[in-house]
């Protein structure tokens, strides 16, 4: 639903629009950037477009706003039927420790109660957004703000200056 380079977020009302017109569609939305921080209960994008039940496969990561390990996949029971029995990677997989699924549980119980934190990271991000205007930042409609440096050279240089004023940032460089 955002995706993770440059902040876009999908037009999932469109998406959804579509689903309906062809009978043949399946809708699969990520909500790994949008978790925890959209929507009004912090469930993503699909909430915050009231779209959620027009989704066949929406699948999240507990790894990024909810500090935890794992994934999840909301789906009908026909789906997870198959995919328990037939997806070699879940079937061969190790579960996660007891103690991750209690904190994944606790702070997944707790995302509702997170509005002020959602809006305060929209503040921010919005803050951010415009500080960077018309100095290599992108307008987004997200927390997540690309910053454009150029060549792959002058990406890294600018990482380390940051990391230097305690920042911690990666260079995202094309392969």
């Amino acid at each position: 639903s955002i995706f993770s380079m440059d902040g876009d977020i999908a037009e999932l009302d469109r998406l959804v629009e579509i689903k309906h017109k062809y009978n043949n569609i399946i809708l699969y939305v990520d909500e790994a950037h949008a978790i925890g921080v959209r929507g009004a209960t912090g469930l993503g994008i699909a909430e915050e477009k009231g779209c959620i039940n027009d989704i066949d496969l929406l699948v999240g990561t507990f790894g990024k706003a909810l500090a935890s390990m794992g994934a999840y996949l909301v789906c009908s029971s026909a789906i997870r039927e198959y995919l328990v029995n037939k997806m070699r990677p879940l079937i061969f997989s190790t579960a996660l420790p007891p103690f991750q699924i209690a904190w994944s549980s606790f702070i997944w119980d707790k995302l509702p109660s997170l509005t002020k934190e959602r809006e305060e990271l929209r503040i921010f991000s919005s803050l951010l957004s415009k500080a960077l205007t018309g100095r290599g930042g992108e307008i987004s409609q997200s927390h997540i703000i690309p910053f454009i440096v150029g060549e792959s050279s002058d990406c890294i240089i600018k990482a380390e200056e940051l990391r230097r004023k305690g920042f911690y940032c990666l260079p995202v460089r094309p392969p």
